[in-house]
Formats: C-alpha cells, sequence, structure tokens
C-alpha cells in the first residue's frame, strides 16, 4: 500500500527559526524594559527582532545586547504570576539535572521575572539554533537522547514545584461529542468553514474508526506526572554539534507519561518521515522510528512493557486534541485552531503507519 500521500509537509516543516524586524513601539518598551530591569546584567540594547514562526510564538523576542543575545519572553495578562514562577522553578530544577533547557537570566533585583507594559517577562540566553529537521542520523539520536533526559529528570520534580494544571482523557465525554458533531452535520459548512467541513466528510470514518479502537485496546493513562505535553519540531532547538535544546517549558503539565512520550516520538519522527517518504522505503522508515523511541526510553523508562500499545497512546493524544477543537466550534462558535485539524485527523493514520509491529 502506498503511504505517500501522508507525511506530506506541514507548519511545522519549515526548519529555519524565523525572526523579524520588531515594530517601533514594541522595540520602545523592549529597550525601556532593559534599562529598567536588566541595565547591570545584560547593558544596552543593540537590536531586537521577534519571532517570525508560527503564531502562537509572537510573544519572544531576539534581542542582543552589549553583553550578549538574549530570548525575551512576553507573558499576557491571562497568565498569572504563579503559574510563571512554577514554570521558572521547573526550568531551574531541570538545569540543575543536566536537562538541555534555556538557561535564565536573573534582573538586577535577583528575581526571574519582572513587570513592565502590563505584562510578566521573563528572559533567558538565546539558543542560536534551527527547529528540529529529522535530516541527519546525528541530529535524531541527539534529540532522542535530550527527551529521554527530560522524562527522567521530570519525574524526579519535586512535588512542592509540580505544574497545577492536569491533562485527562475522557472516553465517554469523545464518544458524545464525536455523537453530536455527526448528528449535526448539516451545520459543519457553518461551523467549520467549507475547507474544514469537506475534510470531516472525507476522514470522517477514519475518525470514528479511530476512537472505536482507542476503547477497544483500553489503554490506561491514569497515572499523571509532571511531563513536556508538546514535543513538536518547533519545540526543539538543534544547534551547533546537533546539541537539541528543549523550550516552551510552559507545557510541562502534570499528564499521562506513556501518552506523552508516544506523542512527542511521533510528532518529531512523522517529520523525519516528510523527508524521506519519496525516496524510502516504509520499513526503513519504521526502523528509524523503533531506533528514535529506543534512544529516548533508555533513559526515560516510561513504557515498560507496553511497547506494543505505542501508537494508542499516541492516538489517544490526538485524539483529545481533535476533541478540543472539535468542542470550540460546536460550543463556543471558536475557530482558531482549526487550522491544525487537518494535522491531527490525517495524524491518526500516519501513527498507524509508523508504529505498526512495534
Amino acid at each position: 500500500m502506498s503511504h505517500k500521500h501522508l507525511f506530506q509537509q506541514d507548519l511545522f516543516s519549515n526548519h529555519r527559526a524565523k525572526y523579524v524586524p520588531v515594530e517601533k513601539e514594541m522595540a520602545m518598551t523592549i529597550d525601556n524594559l532593559v534599562k529598567t530591569f536588566y541595565a547591570n546584567k545584560l547593558g544596552c540594547v543593540v537590536c531586537i527582532e521577534q519571532s517570525g514562526a508560527l503564531e502562537i510564538n509572537s510573544n519572544n523576542f531576539k534581542v542582543i545586547t552589549t553583553t550578549g543575545t538574549y530570548l525575551f519572553k512576553r507573558h499576557l495578562g491571562q497568565q498569572d504570576l504563579n503559574k510563571i514562577q512554577n514554570s521558572l522553578n521547573i526550568g531551574q530544577y531541570l538545569l540543575n539535572k543536566s536537562v538541555a533547557v534555556p538557561k535564565m537570566i536573573r534582573a538586577d533585583d535577583g528575581e526571574l521575572y519582572c513587570f513592565n507594559s502590563d505584562a510578566y517577562w521573563t528572559v533567558s540566553l538565546f539558543v542560536d539554533g534551527n527547529y528540529f529537521s529529522g535530516h541527519s542520523k546525528q541530529e535524531v539520536i541527539l534529540t532522542a537522547q535530550a527527551i529521554g533526559k527530560l522524562f527522567k529528570a521530570l519525574a524526579t520534580l519535586p512535588e512542592d514545584i509540580y505544574p497545577p494544571e492536569e491533562i485527562h482523557y475522557n472516553l465517554q465525554e469523545w464518544d458524545s461529542l464525536i455523537s453530536e458533531c455527526f448528528q449535526r452535520k448539516n451545520e459543519w459548512i457553518s461551523l467549520f468553514g467549507l475547507e474544514i467541513a469537506q475534510l470531516l466528510e472525507k476522514d470522517w470514518k477514519v475518525m470514528e474508526s479511530s476512537l472505536s479502537t482507542i476503547k477497544k485496546k483500553s489503554v490506561v493513562t491514569a497515572e499523571l506526572v509532571p511531563c513536556h505535553i508538546d514535543l513538536h519540531p518547533h519545540n526543539i532547538l538543534v544547534g551547533e554539534n546537533f546539541h537539541a535544546t528543549i523550550i516552551d517549558l510552559d507545557s510541562i503539565k502534570l499528564a499521562n507519561p506513556k501518552s506523552m512520550l508516544a506523542f512527542g516520538v511521533y510528532k518529531l519522527m512523522r517529520q523525519y518521515a516528510s523527508n524521506v517518504i519519496k525516496e524510502c522505503p516504509v520499513q526503513e522508515i519504521k526502523k528509524t522510528v523503533w531506533d528514535f523511541y529506543k534512544e529516548v526510553e533508555l533513559d526515560a523508562r516510561v513504557m515498560g512493557k507496553e511497547e506494543d500499545l505505542l501508537q494508542y497512546y499516541a492516538m489517544m493524544e490526538v485524539f483529545r486534541r481533535i476533541c478540543i477543537i472539535i468542542k470550540q466550534n460546536l460550543r463556543n462558535s471558536h475557530s482558531d485552531w482549526n487550522h491544525v485539524l487537518p494535522i491531527q485527523i490525517i495524524a491518526l493514520s500516519e501513527i498507524k503507519v509508523l508504529f505498526e509491529c512495534f
């Protein structure tokens, strides 16, 4: 069977980290922030650019000063200080455990954050690199090792700095939601727009059969431990000598480690697969996926005897994301994440290809 309709390039396929000139008002805000809170540590601002990769990264700024290059992150009003401090504490813990995460910079008053222009700000050393591409075996192996160390360190995270948010899987709710969505099929165009409505029409049976398979397998996801829940290619920065740094520590939540490991393996290895699917036999791609997983698991030690269930754990996380998007449309008429729905739906078929026969 041909799989070349799968693993097409998507919004994560561009592995070049992109920064664009910042608007004048924001440049003035950051310059004032440096002068007020970081003058002794960072010196004077030379250049400011804004992340131009994905819209979710629009609050990240590359700031070059007389002392070096730094990443400034703006935490908007909906993020309370306790969550920011928690994420910072986790980052410091991971650094102490020699996990490759960005090093935070303290303000002149010793704090790891400051408040300026109606937002909290944090500063870290800028990681000079590109997003994970999967173009070389060395990059794949070193990234797997970095992720394995992350899982190992998070497993020992002290409970007093556990992240407050929990990720749960509610199969009964998903069943009800999918049934309701199908019953409202005549509203799909008005709810989702024509393109998404056509996608749902084409792949509805895939979604139904995937949910049925998940229920039959009865994978156990009750265990919740600190996990990075979004290990996609743009959350791995690969620098000199293929050194991999894990970013977006705000995505560390209490979640099921098997699902998050499986989902991370899928997201990173589908990037590799998209590079080689036209030339490489599927069995060879599967072997590389297996090698990547085994390298992660050397340190992570998450799956144990459940390696044969890896694809179903990955499907659980994908289906959770699909249901979040569908629910937002059905309940709130919110379409903000509709642009990633095609990525999530096709993932159900891609996971089966990558993990089959594990």
